[in-house]
């Protein structure tokens, strides 16, 4: 059985590019490093994981600013790294 962890999630939440390179190159094996903050201003929505401080995930999104939303990337490290947390945090409401 997993561990017991707390994800907090921040809507918009502060993040930086070597945290958010650091992810990306864990998920995506081709990804280039580059200012990816950047890559967030322009979403109209994004939330940062983190468990203990450190950043675990980050969800993507466009909406319609009431009930409905489009997730565009949910980008979470690999299960080694954080095991048992992955479920967590794709399985809880955002």
């Amino acid at each position: 059985m997993p561990e017991q962890c707390f994800v907090q999630f921040s809507r918009k939440g502060e993040v930086c590019d070597a945290e958010l390179n650091a992810l990306w190159r864990e998920a995506y094996p081709n990804h280039v490093d580059g200012e990816m903050t950047a890559l967030l201003m322009r979403c109209a929505t994004y939330w940062v994981a983190r468990v203990e401080g450190e950043l675990v995930g980050i969800v993507r999104a466009v909406g319609d600013g009431d009930k409905h939303a489009l997730l565009l990337e949910l980008c979470l490290y690999p299960c080694g790294l954080y095991k048992g947390k992955r479920s967590v945090l794709s399985s809880s409401r955002i």
